[in-house]
């Protein structure tokens, strides 16, 4: 499966990262529980369920891929070249006829990992949600539970475009091969099931991408400063990604923010293109933001093209980086916010 491309894999970081209507919490909030994950690159989830559900168990049947299987993957019409190199992809994992997989554009993929391991993770389906998963230890019957957060369902946190199913032969003598597979099947429309093989059972699984797992609860300054101030707003939570790359996932509130502030730096601010985000900056902000927003009150301004002094280089680009630190406090970021959105900093103690 062409699971993620690179540009995609960027956009998913961009749309879990970003800065848009921030929203500070209350000293009530400060007092609930923050927990904090350490982002990780991409890896993906094979999880059944229903897609309407917030809990279940099965995920002892869940399997997890490290890396995406897409680009290590072989496709359908050198199936006969696979089999003559001994059933060795050139990535160097072994196809099994007993036990194959598929992906929506007719990848022979590897196996992912059976079962997931025990713990939290952090996950969307590159779309509007994303949740903590949390997968319990195996019980004494050898079942599984699982659960997710923020009132998300399955559905939510799955990637659509990906297309994921197992293939194995259908009973004891049957011949179950991708030899079989009709190619003109594929590619398999966003959401639509796999195609059945002849000969073969299938399993189709849903795609959940993991962009973080948990490290520990975090009740420190740093967890509530990142609380004050942090990236984008989810159902229920909100995320901040701090400087080494943690993120932190803090309680969501409505209520109105305070009115007093302690003052702030903001350390780098540039504007930069989505479309390729390794390019150099293209435009400083870092010193019309901190004249938009004086350095004794909660920040707040809106990223659009007044950031930038030129209109044309403005009107190609799509976002602002932003690195800012609280007196000595730990150095914040935000990454890729996007353009006609406000931000607010609070150095609130």
């Amino acid at each position: 499966m062409s699971m993620i491309s690179r540009r995609t894999a960027l956009r998913l970081v961009r749309q879990s990262l970003v800065s848009i209507g921030l929203l500070l919490l209350s000293t009530q909030a400060f007092a609930e529980t923050k927990e904090m994950f350490k982002r990780i690159p991409t890896q993906y989830i094979a999880a059944l369920g229903e897609p309407g559900a917030t809990v279940g168990t099965g995920a002892e049947r869940w399997g997890l891929w490290r890396r995406d299987p897409g680009p290590r993957g072989v496709w359908l019409k050198r199936f006969d070249k696979l089999k003559s190199a001994g059933g060795v992809a050139p990535a160097k994992w072994k196809f099994d006829q007993s036990d194959w997989w598929l992906d929506e554009n007719g990848l022979i993929m590897e196996k992912p990992e059976f079962s997931l391991s025990p713990g939290k993770y952090l996950v969307t389906g590159d779309r509007k949600a994303l949740s903590v998963l949390t997968v319990h230890p195996m019980d004494n019957q050898g079942a599984m539970r699982w659960e997710l957060d923020f009132g998300a369902k399955l559905y939510d946190v799955t990637h659509l475009p990906c297309r994921s199913a197992r293939y194995r032969p259908a009973s004891a003598n049957a011949e179950c091969t991708p030899n079989s597979v009709r190619r003109a099947d594929f590619p398999v429309d966003p959401g639509r099931p796999m195609p059945f093989v002849s000969g073969c059972s299938k399993q189709d699984y849903a795609v959940l991408f993991v962009i973080g797992v948990a490290t520990a609860n975090a009740t420190s300054k740093r967890a509530d400063a990142a609380c004050r101030s942090f990236g984008k707003r989810y159902p229920g939570t909100r995320v901040l990604e701090t400087i080494d790359g943690s993120l932190v996932l803090c309680p969501d509130s409505s209520r109105a923010p305070g009115t007093a502030g302690t003052p702030f730096m903001v350390r780098r601010a540039d504007l930069r293109s989505l479309a390729d985000p390794s390019q150099r900056p293209r435009c400083n902000a870092k010193d019309r933001i901190e004249s938009h927003c004086g350095t004794k009150e909660l920040c707040k301004f809106e990223v659009n093209d007044d950031l930038c002094t030129e209109p044309e280089i403005a009107r190609h680009t799509t976002h602002v980086q932003i690195e800012w630190k609280c007196r000595a406090d730990t150095v914040w970021r935000f990454n890729r916010v996007e353009r006609g959105q406000d931000l607010v900093i609070d150095c609130r103690e």
